[in-house]
């Protein structure tokens, strides 16, 4: 008796005479199985373990650094408190992402994007450098374009379009709302 179609209907095949295919799993539950059952191969894992441990290293680093700092309490921060917390949740998205090598099987990831990782470390240089003399918002409109162009999909307008209000809600969030000592505008611009 010939195999019915894979999504068959039991009882159509049985009237059309032919055996039902038994043999189907949920997509879903058969997914779900495959990532969570087993180990991966080496590579996938060795890839996975080698992207927590920037995270972990920072975080243990940061960590060691504020040490001197007084921590204070919840309602009252001292100096040392935030930088303490963020350590702490560096160093637990370095674990989490360092134990899915060991728990979650699949192909290895992708490789670096160096070209992305140097605009966006360019970008960051250019914002420190130029956020005295241009000013808040011309430094943001740089950091938000140099670091754009890093993305897979580059629209002039649109990032263009962005960077504007991005700039302007830096400029009303940190100088207007926050008093920050930032000028909006720097010497570079105003003359």
């Amino acid at each position: 008796m010939p195999s019915a179609a894979p999504y068959m209907p039991a009882r159509l095949a049985r009237q059309l005479g032919q055996e039902p295919f038994r043999t189907r799993q949920h997509p879903i539950e058969s997914s779900a199985r495959a990532q969570i059952r087993g180990l991966g191969d080496a590579r996938a894992q060795q890839s996975r373990f080698l992207r927590g441990r920037p995270f972990f290293s920072f975080g243990c680093l940061f960590l060691i650094l504020v040490r001197d700092y007084e921590l204070g309490s919840a309602r009252r921060m001292g100096p040392g408190y935030s930088p303490a917390v963020l350590s702490l949740l560096l160093i637990g998205i370095g674990l989490l992402t360092m134990s899915r090598a060991f728990l979650v099987r699949g192909p290895p990831l992708g490789g670096i994007a160096g070209r992305g990782l140097a605009l966006v470390s360019l970008a960051v240089a250019l914002f420190a450098l130029i956020v005295e003399g241009a000013g808040l918002a011309i430094a943001t409109i740089v950091l938000v374009v140099v670091s754009g162009v890093a993305g897979p999909r580059f629209h002039p307008l649109a990032l263009l379009l962005l960077a504007l209000a991005l700039s302007d809600f830096a400029v009303l969030a940190f100088v207007t709302g926050l008093g920050l000592p930032v000028p909006a505008l720097g010497v570079w611009v105003r003359g």
